[in-house]
């Protein structure tokens, strides 16, 4: 004697490996795309590393000339500029010439020149 119920009770273990199999191609997509984001991941980060390497040279740049400036004036005083840097900051610095007197505000700060 058969039950009405048969037919749903023997097709639940199809059910099942169809859900399974559903769900294993999900999944495989899935792993898919993450493999896609990290490898776009990667190359963001190693752009991102080139913008800071870039940034960098500019500071440094930037970092250089500073030390430019503050070892001098940049070479032989042009006109009278080095009479007018002599009493712009004769009284302040004590510096006195071209070679000590380096004018505006890191002249004012002491003999030598330094901020």
């Amino acid at each position: 004697m058969t039950t009405p119920f048969t037919p749903n009770l023997n097709s639940l273990g199809g059910a099942f490996a169809r859900m399974i199999a559903r769900g294993e191609a999900a999944a495989g997509k899935l792993i898919t795309k993450m493999d896609g984001v990290g490898a776009g991941a990667e190359d963001s980060v190693a752009k991102f590393g080139g913008a800071v390497d870039h940034v960098a040279a500019v500071v440094k740049n930037i970092d250089d000339a500073a030390n430019q400036m503050m070892g001098g004036n940049g070479g032989p005083p042009l006109g009278n500029s080095d009479a007018s840097s002599t009493t712009q900051n004769s009284g302040a610095s004590g510096a006195t010439g071209a070679t000590g007197a380096t004018g505006g505000a890191t002249g004012s700060t002491g003999a030598t020149g330094q901020a």
